[in-house]
Order: structure tokens, then C-alpha cells, then sequence
């Protein structure tokens, strides 16, 4: 077995298979996690109803926020997505 010491040179490359921790979610990781479409997870962020930065021209949800954002939607059933909600009664002609 060949040993190969470990020296500031050696580097290795971020992956998400060697990051399992990341501090943060995709929007596609939260819209499935929520079980809504891309779109809807994308227009939730941009309205601020999810908690979510925009870094460079990327939006990153912080897994800490979203849980505790998540958490106090379950009080609350029918104001966890308003802007989903605006939209079917608007398409329902504001039938529910």
C-alpha cells in the first residue's frame, strides 16, 4: 500500500458527494422537498414567502430558515403559499 502524504498542494474538489452538510438548499431541492413545481418554489422565493438570498445570480435557500419557516406554516395551513393560492382562485374565476 502506497501511503501519499497530505501537503498543502493536495486538493480536492468540491462535490456534493464530499460536502453532505451544505448549509443551504437549491430552489429545486425545496420545491421538491414541498412537493410544488419548480415554477411555484422559483415564485415563492422571488415574493419573499420563502426565505431565500440571492448570491451572484443564484438563489440558495438556508436550510436553518426554511425549516423554521416551514415549522410556523403548519400553524397557519392556509397561508403557507399565498401566492399559489391567489393564483388557483384567480384561475377558478375566485371559486375555491
Amino acid at each position: 500500500m502506497t501511503v501519499i502524504p497530505f501537503t498543502s498542494t493536495t486538493r480536492v474538489p468540491v462535490t456534493r458527494a464530499n460536502v453532505p452538510d451544505r448549509a443551504v438548499y437549491t430552489v429545486a431541492e425545496a420545491a421538491r422537498l414541498l412537493a410544488i413545481s419548480l415554477g411555484s418554489a422559483y415564485a415563492l422565493v422571488r415574493d419573499g414567502t420563502i426565505p431565500a438570498k440571492k448570491i451572484g445570480g443564484r438563489w440558495v435557500i438556508p436550510k436553518i430558515r426554511f425549516h423554521t419557516w416551514l415549522d410556523g406554516q403548519a400553524d397557519e395551513p392556509e397561508q403557507a403559499f399565498p401566492a399559489t393560492r391567489d393564483s388557483y382562485a384567480t384561475a377558478s374565476g375566485g371559486r375555491r
